[in-house]
C-alpha cells in the first residue's frame, strides 16, 4: 500500500515540467523540516527553546556570510536556495518563479531554465559573501549573518526573462500592462535601494541573481554561451587533429539554413534542434529542420 503511494506520487512527479519539479522540492523541504521542528518544540517544556533541527539542519542549510565558516560548509551555496525561513517568504517566492519560469521556459526551454536558476542563486550568494567580507558596514554582522531562500534565483529567471523578451507584456490585475523589463528594472532598483536595510543580505543576493540573468541572456544573443565553451574546454585534447569545417552560430530565433545532402549534421546544428523542439514542440520546426534531424538519425541514407 504504502509503495503504491509513493509509486503514484513519483509518476506525478515526473511528469511535471521543471518550474513545477523546482516549487515541489521547494515546498517538500520547507514543510519537511517545519513539521518535524513543530514536534520536537512541542515535546519540549520551553517552546521557545532551540531544536535539533535549528541546531543541526537549518544551521547547515543556510548560506554563512563569514567566509571561514562558508569554507567549511561549501554546499550551502546551493542548499540556502531551496530552504525558506516563513510561509510568506516560500509563497512569494514560488509564485513570482510560477509566472516568470514558465514563461522563460516555454522560449529557452528546461535545460536552461536549470541553469539560471542554479548559477543565478550561485551569483547572489557569491555576491553576498563578497560584500559582507569586504565592506565595513557589513563587518560588526558577519558571524550571524545568513542568507536562505530562492529569491536571488528567482530574480536571475526575472531578468533573464525580460532581457529575452523585452516587448513582452504582463497584466496587472486585469487592469494594465507592463513591459517586462519595467518590471525586473523595478524590482532590481527597489533591491539596489534596500542593500542598507535589515535584510541587506536578501537585498545583495537579488541584485547578484539579477546581474546574472541579464548577461546570461546578453551572452546568447552575442554568440557566446559560456556553458557550452566551459564544456568544451572541459573535455580531454582528442590525440590527433581532425578537419572541423567552417560553421555559422545561428541565434535561436533565427531559422535554420538547409544542410547540403552529402554534408552530415554537426552536433552543433542538432543541438539548436533539440532546443527548438525542448522549448516549443516538434511541429515548430520548418522543413529544413525536420530534414536534419532526420539525416542525423539516419546517417546511411
Amino acid at each position: 500500500m504504502a509503495n503504491s503511494f509513493f509509486d503514484s506520487l513519483s509518476y506525478k512527479y515526473k511528469r511535471q515540467d521543471l518550474v513545477m519539479k523546482l516549487i515541489i522540492i521547494n515546498v517538500s523541504i520547507f514543510a519537511l523540516i517545519n513539521v518535524v521542528n513543530v514536534f520536537f518544540k512541542m515535546g519540549n517544556t520551553n517552546i521557545n527553546a532551540s531544536t535539533p533541527v535549528d541546531l543541526y539542519i537549518i544551521k547547515y542549510l543556510v548560506l554563512p556570510s563569514s567566509l571561514s565558516s562558508y569554507i567549511i560548509q561549501p554546499w550551502t551555496i546551493i542548499s540556502y536556495m531551496f530552504w525558506h525561513q516563513g510561509i510568506w517568504h516560500i509563497l512569494m517566492n514560488m509564485m513570482m518563479f510560477y509566472v516568470f519560469g514558465s514563461l522563460f521556459q516555454e522560449y529557452l526551454g528546461s535545460k536552461r531554465l536549470l541553469q539560471v536558476y542554479l548559477w543565478g542563486g550561485i551569483s547572489g550568494g557569491f555576491l553576498f559573501i563578497l560584500l559582507f567580507n569586504l565592506l565595513p558596514a557589513f563587518h560588526p554582522y558577519i558571524n550571524i549573518s545568513t542568507l536562505a531562500g530562492a529569491s536571488a534565483a528567482v530574480m536571475a529567471i526575472i531578468s533573464a526573462a525580460a532581457t529575452l523578451l523585452p516587448r513582452y507584456e504582463m497584466s496587472v490585475f486585469g487592469i494594465f500592462f507592463i513591459r517586462l523589463p519595467f518590471i525586473a528594472l523595478f524590482f532590481a532598483l527597489m533591491s539596489m535601494l534596500s542593500m542598507a536595510g535589515s535584510n541587506a543580505g536578501g537585498e545583495i543576493a537579488h541584485v547578484g541573481g539579477a546581474l546574472f540573468g541579464f548577461l546570461y541572456i546578453k551572452a546568447i544573443y552575442s554568440n557566446f554561451d559560456w556553458f557550452k565553451s566551459l564544456k568544451r574546454k572541459l573535455k580531454p585534447a582528442p590525440k590527433s587533429k581532425k578537419y572541423v569545417p567552417n560553421m555559422k552560430v545561428y541565434e535561436p530565433s533565427k531559422t535554420y539554413i538547409k544542410p547540403n545532402a552529402k554534408r552530415k549534421p554537426s552536433q552543433e546544428e542538432i543541438d539548436m534542434i533539440l532546443d527548438k523542439i525542448s522549448a516549443s514542440g516538434y511541429e515548430s520546426l520548418n522543413q529544413s529542420e525536420k530534414e536534419i534531424l532526420f539525416k542525423a538519425s539516419n546517417p546511411d541514407k
